[in-house]
């Protein structure tokens, strides 16, 4: 091997031949003549290098550009050498993406040098294969192996390296005219001998030996000695490099520094906390600092130059840090004004400050910066303070900086209320708090919490505050401890952890008050903190929030990198912070607070930024919005549209802009357009030309305040530049319409991002932590109902099947602007088995995606597509919420940590298999970095992958012993969910999940379990007969390898998991329940999978099925009763019965979501009924599960039932099994006459059931055989009813082949296996072909059209096709009524009556009974409860008799003196139940009962028709015969205000009712999943008043009362879906994340737009926006339209129009302020014996009217209460006799307060 030494200029091949063996000699000569040892390293083995990889050209034109000292080589990679790929080396870096695609690279590395002139030899060693060409500031100084003189990225070595390689020494002859003395460049191409060489290798060193004498010395200093304004780091740079230096060494006022970095010239020195004044710089005696020399020179502390001196000075102009009184203060008086400097101040005069215009009477000087000015005269009103045009007051400081003047003003009031003493100045709610990990892979900090929040309070008074007892409220809690007190001016810090805070040395909290921990974390979405003093008072409080107006950016930068481009490493633990601008104004107003400027931190324990801006906030907009001329942000390209604008205040805005442009998305630099625009009614608008379809709009508004125009919206710290909306296309579907558009260029790099992946050869560089290029996005929007969302996406799928045909996305949305609550959508290409697949798993209970159809635009193309929810802790939220639901009882638990699988079958670098095999390291990568590429964390990224690893390291441990095995699953898994999550994969068929496609889930409480994803390939017509042990090593079905997982659990729990497989197999996965839960489409496959497992199961030894002997026909029941199964009955010997799972469901819900479960060791073979769970009026379904001694449970009991009050009797109408039957066979068909009752069928055939045509295979067999051949066929029944029917309802059980419609007396009741919708022809095919009939499950259906007397039964039954080979019918049909009891009723009652039916001069409500008997009837002993589980509270008293049809009403009172009857209780409006005791043999028993839901105002319930029929709502008459009233459609009901994060108590939501007629609310439906419409159905009997409001809480407690839902509501966000009895959605609506206390939704009342109300939550009332900056009572909004101050409390009493009315009255009376005409008005007009007022009634205000026979001393009585209404009108009421009083009559009009 020949060795090429290096020289300065670049010699011809041939001379380098020439002189290869003279430079083997220099070299060896080196080595043995000189110290190398002590030689300087000026680039070491192992270092960090800039790469280029040799596809193309490192630099254009200029090719050689890349080997220049400034050559720009920051998009070049990082590369730690040494560089290779092919060879067996231990770390660096490796090139996996270079054999046979390129044949070369480059690599640059700047060195620091010392000066030339001392260095007496220089070499660089290296080890390469095959060569190279090394260059220093772009001279060559060294080849090997390379001939050709110039090598570019496509050039050759000359031959292939020598092996073995050794590193070999290159001397550079001419280092002194190459090297620079400081910087300097060593660029390096490394070439292969040909593309397809086996490895390439490159490392080197480079050395000096310098025998420079003197010492080094202090060269410069930054900040430079002298005048210096910053000193947080002093950077020393030598005048050569030097070694051994510490931070001791430098001694700053004789202290030491706090730390120092750097390395040879350049050291940066960290000084500890300093005052202003003089800063003495020097070293100390005892350093080890030296240079590089052979014989290093030390560093001579005391040499000239080597010491020196700051003057330290604050380089700010001087500002205005206090005012006394405190700037925005209102104050009794006000005759002089204290001002303090925020340093000393010279040239100060009285003229300089100005009050109201005129200036000060003179000035006093209280200290160096501390002034007092002097009023000429007392001041009234709002004063007004600012300075002269050009002061000469100037900072004492060296700097001298000119005054900066920012004026304020005073509210000067003898009524002013004290100041607060103390106040919250500054609130760090959500700071930036990345994952950080230790060696071995465990996180650094628990961030499950915000653990880096604070709280700043500053005492505002002029005293020491005493803190005793004094505590901080709201979302976190803190009791100042005793003793703490805080002087004036001075701030504390209140910490979430006070000891971290303290250590985050950009705070510089040395010497600061900082106190805590609280308890609780600050919400990150908002809320209200409170200080409270000692005796409980409220002193200051703020309700902040993470939206806007808020300042967005102090919501941890408010969004991601991708959208503000900052990197949240470089503020780690810090971030943007809340910054009060002035502490005498409302904390409540966001226009009050800024964030702080990112870069130069928050302000923790000192003055805020902003003070040194401005004293006084300016106005901020408040709302903005792009409407069409309907008011709605969905835009088309016929709407012209209206930019709207509103401000906090109007007051100092000298004009607004609106800027925009239209942007192209293809493009940049697209033309900016500025436009004014018109203040109008409060609001500031301009209106944009109609524009065509997708053209996306941007703008942002301008305000001038005096200084010209600045931006004002967005907020400059906000995380977007733009407001935006979008023209939409038209979409007639009636799925949710997107519209996503991405611009080329992104698709493009998609594209290229995509080529780099595992499979196309990309290997990550080592130790770069998981962020393959396939997953990086790129910029869009998406809009969604006129919400434009910027977003990031990338196409979707497996990163080897991922492309643009298959337009498949992921979409990733910023923080501040989710969709649902999601932070990612993901539109895929999927198809109905993944809906199906999600569908089982949750009715399986395990955490799964949610499901829905959309049609979308993507890029101008629409498509429909699959949104899938991505699995995170929204998803695991709702699910927690759920199973809540199906366990009722249990406690909400904790989110747990979700890794997804993306494991490939190959070992490519880091990549491999991901089904929990353990992973050896491999190319460098450890285990747990492979499984940090493996497998991706989904949520709680904070935690790692170490827990992760420690399961797979678990697992492969004991995986080859059973016993070990079985104790560590016992001991880590959820045995169950696991077992399940296995069983239904299994069942579907699945062979995708073996090395990907499912996720592992680690539990709150330590145990896994695996989830399921992806579902392309399952439940194929092929997979009926797969095995039930896909995954098992050595399967025949086990295509892709063995899942380790599987394998391992099969054998631990083989028998388990059969008997958990055939439980499932028979319950949840039968043809029957798939079809209940909506997967009609898969009851074939579910019908032959069912059998081939039940048989791969062969015989089990589980329990013997149970059967329920009591409660079980539907008829009624009263507590107490009790549900009965047969005896138990072992599937062996010598096993015991240890438990029983009760249930029971509702007759509209399922097992899954029971109203009651409970599994029992006492209670094995009776269960009372839990009464006190149920509700009233509804029938419900139960069923047991026997457990034995060895865990296995038997399947349950057929379901039987029961109806909980009534008097519900249950008949049999028509048998299932051999029951005669009319047919029709004739293959004709016949329209629709021959389902009507009158139709003649006597020319039918008849036969027993079943009828058709069977199979050998089939399991039913047929009494009566048809011949085959028509595609329809027609059956007929009739049958007697003999009871009256009304109210009734219908149990249907059939067997069907294939398809089928059910008529009662020509009316649909039921289909099965037909198309949803349309009407059915004789042609009309059924969806499926059903290859062997099962019988149904009894279905619950409206008794409706059954009726007393004749009924006719007809079923038309459909094939599939007309080649069909077999056909099956059957069917029973049951039904439950009620029979009226022999005696006195029910009748009639009212539960909210407002006024509209008087007893005496009360307005009770009230019960009617009815005697339908013709007999008189004695009520002595009988008696009225209101509940039907307790005794009544009142007996009839002797001599009660009620005459045949005849009413008698109770007053629900206490009223005694009142004439009548009186119950001592009142009703419910919000829902009970009510009972009619009577007496008998075996005492008090139940005579009749009712259960109803919320009920309307003024309106009654009742037997319709009166004393016979079912109960509907009635105009109120008691007494009297009942009348119908007339009812609104549920079209008409708007889901209108919701609170998601209440202060206190429960989340609610509101209903409200457009119509003015009351509406039906049984049976209808809400939920917060569009998935599980069911969660909430309201009960019986549940109405909403016409233009009424009707409150529900979301608590997750429905059987706390008819009011409460079965759900919570999510901060983050969610839907909120109110449907009908057939899941047709009648309104829902998407809120996006809350701020605590704070409401959100429709205004005005119904209306589309969505607003908040920080100040003004109204449930059950109508929606008010109420933002109140100054808590003075009247609304910002009212304020602004009158021309008041919102900022101003002391206006709430003035009287600008003089009526007599002071503001706040004519804000709540609804009048005008500034018109006298407009006031409170009653009019009362005689006419006769009539008495009528009038008066004008605003919108949404209650008004009541009050009537006296004495003004002075007389008792006023309520006479009418009028309820809210959305608009204006003039009401006329005539005065009732009884509220006239004789002979004088006084009538006086009210508005009752919220709350009255």
């Amino acid at each position: 091997m020949n060795i090429g030494a290096g020289s300065l200029r670049s010699p011809r091949v041939n001379d380098f031949k020439n002189r290869a063996g003279r430079g083997l000699l220099l070299a060896l000569a080196f080595l043995a003549g000189l110290p190398l040892g002590q030689a300087v390293t000026l680039i070491d083995y192992e270092s960090s290098w800039h790469l280029w990889r040799g596809q193309r050209a490192p630099s254009k034109p200029d090719y050689w550009a890349w080997n220049k000292p400034d050559f720009d080589d920051s998009g070049w990679e990082t590369a730690v050498s040494p560089i290779f790929f092919g060879e067996k080396v231990k770390g660096g870096t490796e090139l996996t993406d270079m054999k046979s695609k390129y044949n070369s690279f480059f690599v640059r590395k700047k060195f620091d040098s010392p000066d030339p002139e001392h260095i007496t030899s220089a070499t660089l060693r290296a080890k390469v294969d095959d060569g190279f060409v090394a260059y220093i500031n772009g001279t060559e100084v060294a080849r090997y192996n390379v001939t050709t003189e110039k090598p570019k990225y496509s050039s050759k070595s000359t031959k292939a390296a020598t092996e073995p390689l050794r590193f070999l020494n290159y001397e550079i002859d001419d280092f002194k005219s190459v090297l620079k003395n400081g910087e300097n460049t060593l660029a390096i191409i490394v070439l292969n001998q040909r593309r397809t060489s086996p490895d390439v290798m490159f490392d080197a060193k480079l050395s000096v030996v310098s025998d420079e004498s003197d010492p080094p010395m202090v060269a410069s200093t930054l900040p430079p000695r002298g005048l210096a304004a910053d000193l947080e780091q002093i950077t020393v740079n030598f005048d050569e490099p030097v070694e051994g230096v510490d931070a001791s060494d430098l001694l700053i006022n004789g202290k030491p520094a706090l730390a120092v970095t750097g390395g040879g010239r350049t050291w940066v020195f960290e000084p500890g906390p300093l005052s202003h004044g003089k800063v003495q710089l020097t070293w100390v005696q005892d350093h080890g600092i030296t240079d590089q020399a052979l014989t290093p020179n030390a560093f001579k502390a005391t040499a000239a130059g080597n010491s020196w001196t700051y003057t330290f000075a604050d380089d700010n102009p001087p500002y205005i840090r206090r005012a006394n009184p405190p700037a925005g203060l209102a104050v009794k008086s006000l005759d002089a004004v204290e001002v303090e400097f925020s340093m000393p101040v010279n040239g100060v005069d009285a003229a300089d400050l100005l009050i109201n215009g005129q200036a000060a009477k003179s000035v006093k000087s209280l200290g160096a910066n501390r002034y007092q000015f002097a009023l000429g005269q007392a001041a009234s009103g709002e004063v007004n303070i600012s300075w002269a045009d050009s002061t000469g007051i100037t900072g004492g400081n060296p700097f001298e900086k000119p005054f900066l003047p920012l004026g304020w003003f005073y509210r000067v009031d003898p009524n002013a209320p004290p100041p607060p003493r103390i106040v919250i100045t500054e609130i760090m709610y959500h700071p930036i708090e990345e994952p950080e990990f230790d060696r071995k892979g465990k996180p650094v900090l628990d961030l499950s919490e915000d653990i880096h929040e604070f709280i700043e309070l500053h005492n505002f008074s002029q005293d020491t505050v005493a803190l005793d007892n004094w505590r901080i409220s709201g979302g976190i809690d803190y009791a100042f401890p005793e003793g703490t007190s805080l002087e004036s001016g001075e701030f504390v810090v209140v910490a979430r952890d006070p000891k971290r805070l303290a250590g985050i040395k950009e705070y510089k909290l040395a010497g600061k008050k900082v106190l805590g921990p609280y308890e609780g974390v600050l919400s990150n979405n908002g809320e209200r903190v409170r200080v409270e003093n000692a005796a409980g008072d409220t002193e200051d409080s703020v309700r902040y929030s993470a939206q806007f107006p808020w300042p967005i950016g102090a919501d941890s930068i408010g969004a991601g990198p991708k959208w503000t481009g900052i990197d949240p490493m470089e503020y780690q633990f810090r971030g943007s912070s809340l910054e009060r601008i002035n502490f005498s104004l409302p904390g409540d107003d966001p226009a009050n607070w800024v964030a702080s400027p990112l870069e130069k931190n928050a302000t923790p324990g000192r003055l805020n930024h902003i003070t040194r801006k401005r004293s006084m906030p300016r106005p901020i907009v408040t709302s903005v919005r792009a409407i069409n001329r309907n008011g709605s942000i969905v835009i088309s390209k016929t709407d012209s549209v209206r930019i709207e604008a509103k401000l906090s205040d109007n007051k100092g805005v000298r004009g607004l802009k609106l800027e925009y442009f239209y942007d192209n998305l293809e493009k940049e630099g697209e033309t900016k357009v500025q436009q004014e625009m018109t203040l109008s009614s409060g609001v500031w608008e301009h209106t944009l030309p109609k524009k065509t379809d997708r053209t996306l709009v941007r703008y942002r508004l301008l305000a001038d305040f005096g200084k010209g125009s600045e931006i004002i919206s967005p907020r400059p710290s906000d995380p977007y530049n733009w407001h935006a909306y979008f023209v939409m296309p038209r979409s007639t579907g009636s799925n949710r319409y997107f519209e996503l558009m991405v611009p080329r260029a992104g698709t493009s790099q998609l594209a290229k991002n995509m080529s780099a992946n595992p499979r196309s050869g990309y290997r990550p560089a080592r130790n770069v932590k998981p962020r393959g290029p396939w997953n990086d996005t790129v910029h869009g929007i998406l809009v969604h109902k006129g919400v434009v969302r910027d977003v990031y996406a990338r196409w979707n799928g497996s990163f080897f099947r991922r492309n643009s045909g298959r337009n498949s996305w992921k979409i990733r949305l910023p923080r501040y602007n989710r969709f649902d609550g999601q932070s990612d959508l993901m539109f895929t290409d999927k198809d109905n088995v993944t809906v199906a697949g999600h569908a089982l798993y949750r009715a399986l209970g395990l955490p799964t995606s949610n499901t829905e159809w959309i049609d979308v635009s993507i890029n101008k193309r629409k498509m429909r597509r699959l949104l899938v929810e991505d699995h995170n802790d929204r998803m695991l939220e709702r699910y927690h919420e759920d199973q809540m639901r199906r366990n009722p009882g249990t406690e909400l638990e904790p989110n747990g940590h979700i890794f997804k699988s993306s494991g490939i079958l190959q070992d490519l670098g880091p990549y491999g298999r991901g089904d929990g095999v353990k992973l050896p390291p491999r190319d460098g990568w450890t285990p747990l970095q492979r499984y940090e590429w493996i497998y991706s964390s989904k949520n709680q990224d904070w935690k790692g992958h170490s827990e992760l690893q420690e399961l797979i390291d678990g697992l492969a441990k004991h995986k080859n012993n059973r016993t070990r095995l079985r104790k560590w699953f016992q001991e880590n898994w959820d045995i169950e969910a696991l077992m399940s999550y296995i069983a239904v994969r299994n069942w579907m068929g699945t062979w995708d999940d073996t090395v990907h496609n499912f996720y592992f889930w680690r539990r709150a409480n330590g145990r896994w379990g695996m989830l399921p994803w992806d579902f392309d390939n399952d439940m194929q017509g092929g997979f009926i007969n797969k095995s039930i042990f896909i995954g098992e090593a050595g399967n025949a079905h086990t295509t892709h390898g063995t899942h380790t997982v599987k394998n391992a659990f099969f054998k631990a729990f083989r028998d388990e998991y059969k008997e958990h497989l055939y439980y499932l197999n028979n319950t949840l996965l039968t043809p029957d329940n798939l079809r209940r839960i909506g997967l009609s489409g898969y009851v074939t496959y579910a019908r032959g999978r069912q059998a081939s497992i039940n048989k791969q199961c062969g015989k089990l030894k589980i329990p013997v099925q149970p059967v329920a002997t009591q409660l079980t026909g539907g008829d009624s029941i009263y507590s107490p009763a009790t549900m009965v199964v047969s005896a138990f009955e072992g599937g062996e010997a010598n096993v015991d019965h240890v438990s029983t799972i009760w249930s029971i469901r509702a007759s509209d819900g399922s097992f899954t979501y029971p109203v009651f479960k409970s599994e029992s060791t006492d209670k094995l073979t009776e269960m009372p009924v839990p009464f006190e769970l149920l509700e009233f009026g509804r029938t419900y379904y139960w069923q047991a599960v026997y457990i034995d001694s060895k865990g296995r449970k038997s399947l349950p009991t057929a379901e039987a039932s029961f109806r909980y009050g009534g008097h519900a009797r249950a008949a049999d109408l028509i048998a299932l099994k051999d029951e005669e039957w009319l047919y029709n066979a004739e293959g004709k068909s016949l329209g629709t006459a021959w389902r009507k009752e009158d139709y003649d069928d006597s020319a039918w055939p008849s036969g027993k059931t079943f009828i058709g045509k069977g199979t050998a295979r089939q399991k039913y067999k047929m009494a009566t055989t048809i011949e085959m051949g028509p595609r329809t066929f027609y059956f007929r029944k009739s049958f007697d009813f003999d009871q009256p029917a009304a109210g009734g309802e219908l149990q249907l059980q059939y067997l069907v082949d294939d398809g089928a419609v059910f008529y009662l007396n020509g009316k649909e009741i039921h289909r099965v296996n037909m198309k949803d919708r349309g009407s059915i022809r004789y042609t009309t095919r059924a969806l499926s072909s059903v290859r062997d009939a099962e019988l149904s499950g009894p279905i619950q259906l409206s008794g409706k059209n059954l009726k007393q007397g004749k009924n006719v039964f007809a079923v038309e039954v459909h094939q599939y096709s007309t080649n069909d080979s077999d056909l099956a019918f059957g069917a029973s049909l049951g039904a439950t009524v009620e029979s009226l009891p022999d005696g006195i009723i029910l009748n009639e009652l009212m539960a909210a009556n407002r006024g509209s039916v008087k007893n005496g001069d009360t307005n009770p409500d009230w019960i009617e009974l009815y005697n339908p008997t013709n007999r008189e009837i004695d009520l002595a002993g009988a008696g009225l409860g209101d509940g039907v589980s307790e005794k009544p509270t009142f007996f009839f008293p002797a001599g009660t008799r009620l005459a045949p049809q005849a009413h008698l009403v109770v007053w629900c009172d206490d009223a005694k003196k009142q004439p009548g009857l009186h119950s001592g209780f009142a009703l419910d409006a919000d829902g009970q139940n009510i009972a009619l005791w009577w007496p008998g043999d075996d005492g008090l028993k139940i005579q009749d009962a009712i259960g109803f839901g919320p009920q309307a105002d003024d309106l009654s319930i009742g037997r319709s028709p009166d004393g016979a029929g079912p109960w509907a709502i009635n105009a109120p008459t008691p007494g009297t015969a009942n009348t119908a009233q007339d009812l609104g459609s549920i079209k008409s009901l708007s889901i209108n205000e919701w609170m998601a994060r209440p202060e206190n108590g429960s989340d609610w939501l509101e209903i409200y009712n457009r119509s003015a007629l009351p509406v039906p609310m049984a049976g209808l439906k809400l939920s917060d999943d569009p998935t599980q419409l069911d969660k909430t159905v309201l009960p019986p009997l549940t109405f909403i008043a016409g233009n009424g409001y009707l409150r529900f809480i979301a608590d997750n407690d429905p059987n706390d009362g008819a009011n409460h839902v079965g759900f919570r509501l999510s901060g983050r966000g969610e839907e909120i879906v109110l449907s009908d009895t057939k899941d047709k959605t009648i309104d829902s609506v998407i809120f996006a994340e809350q701020s605590r206390g704070v409401s959100e939704g429709r205004y005005p009342d119904g209306d589309k737009s969505i607003v908040t109300f920080p100040n003004s939550a109204t449930p059950g009332q109508s929606n008010l926006v109420i933002g109140d900056a100054d808590e003075d009572g009247l609304p910002n909004l009212w304020e602004n339209l009158y021309g008041l101050d919102p900022n101003d409390a002391s206006d709430v009493h003035l009287d600008p129009d003089g009526d007599g009315h002071s503001n706040l009255e004519e804000f709540i009376a609804g009048t005008m302020p500034n018109e006298a005409a407009s006031v409170l008005w009653l009019q009362l007009i005689l006419h006769h014996e009539a008495a009528v007022v009038s008066f004008e009634a605003q919108p949404g205000r209650t008004y009541v009217l009050w009537s006296t026979g004495a003004v002075a001393g007389g008792e006023w009585i309520k006479v009418q209460q009028f309820s809210p209404q959305p608009e204006r009108r003039i009401i006329s009421y005539e005065i009732p006799a009884e509220h006239r009083p004789i002979p004088n009559g006084y009538f006086r009009l009210t508005i009752p307060a919220a709350g009255d």
